[in-house]
């Protein structure tokens, strides 16, 4: 097999041979001579590259999209970043997931790999979700380090439901002193109520004044209209100030469910609809697939979660949904 364009890693080959493999193609499609032979390709070092993605690894590596709106690359010795993002950019499905590559040189392996965990360590992206927590926990992964990770390595070791992430109460506090000064209580401290988009909306209530004093704080946090966005663990949190209670929604949904009720399904990732398997009035079985969506080059089957009836489709081929909008309701 020949594949005559730049390999996504070829980094790697310019950090260990210090040959810059661009100016060389460069150099030969301008019909110049290289200028040195094989015997002067001497490799020096270890070099490790990282995928930065636009995708949730706690969720099946669906894709994720979103605004950059706080960006921190790692710098240090031996350290390169190629990036394709900057603060304020918009990260859609239409391309590929890839946001930057990560990349540590040293005199090595270890060392290698050690400075590669400092600069994830380092590295923060805010405002969309990535696999930027997944990597820190790579790269310490015993199999990893000692330099036996095979091809069957995450299915041993990477669990099939992740456990969400935990929320300090410093993010809380972070979270709640951005978004403002909270609702006013007679004889009581100002308090905001917050949800969390942490994979299982934690909600919890926040006094604002003993939020702004409160001791720690998280490794970085940016507000973005009406939502605060918090590094957890490598993890973009986004907090914002939860809805009142809807009396009249409660008492239907409590109806619904004694009744056996309607179930709405929801897209686990934004993309476009590329399928539309069910009608409304058939039946399925837990399983039979409800639609396909496309998202960078990635096809997902969005699956009826239990037997039912279908009540409504919400969607059709080539309409474009965001993470989480109703694709389908179904009835029990």
């Amino acid at each position: 097999e020949m594949n005559t364009r730049l390999q996504v890693e070829h980094p790697v080959t310019e950090l260990v041979t210090g040959r810059d493999l661009v100016a060389d193609q460069i150099r030969i499609a301008a019909g110049e001579p290289l200028g040195f032979d094989q015997r002067d390709v001497r490799p020096r070092g270890h070099a490790i590259e990282v995928r930065l993605y636009a995708e949730d690894a706690e969720a099946g590596f669906l894709p994720a999209a979103g605004r950059v709106i706080a960006l921190r690359w790692p710098e240090g010795e031996g350290i390169r970043v190629d990036a394709g993002i900057a603060e304020g950019d918009e990260v859609t499905d239409r391309f590929d997931p890839m946001l930057a590559k990560i990349v540590a040189h040293g005199s090595d392996r270890r060392e290698a790999l050690g400075r590669l965990q400092h600069a994830l360590d380092d590295t923060v992206v805010l405002g969309l979700t990535t696999n930027l927590r997944f990597l820190r926990w790579l790269v310490r992964q015993p199999a990893v380090v000692r330099g036996a990770a095979r091809i069957d390595t995450l299915d041993a070791t990477w669990p099939a439901r992740p456990a969400p992430v935990e929320i300090p109460d410093a993010a809380w506090a972070a979270a709640a002193s951005l978004l403002g000064p909270g609702g006013w209580r007679l004889n009581g401290p100002a308090v905001v109520r917050l949800v969390a988009d942490a994979g299982d909306d934690a909600e919890r209530t926040v006094a604002v004044e003993a939020a702004a004093n409160a001791d720690g704080s998280p490794r970085a946090a940016a507000r973005d209209g009406d939502a605060v966005h918090v590094d957890l663990d490598g993890r973009s949190v986004a907090f914002r100030v939860a809805p009142p209670p809807d009396v009249d929604l409660a008492r239907a949904a409590a109806a619904h469910a004694h009744a056996g009720g309607s179930m709405e399904v929801i897209a686990p990732m934004p993309g476009s609809v590329l399928a539309v398997h069910a009608v409304a009035g058939s039946d399925v079985a837990a399983g039979d697939p409800l639609v396909t969506l496309e998202a960078m080059k990635m096809e997902h089957v969005v699956a009826a979660p239990s037997p039912g009836r279908v009540a409504e489709v919400h969607v059709r081929p080539r309409d474009q949904v965001t993470r989480g909008q109703p694709l389908a309701t179904l009835e029990g």
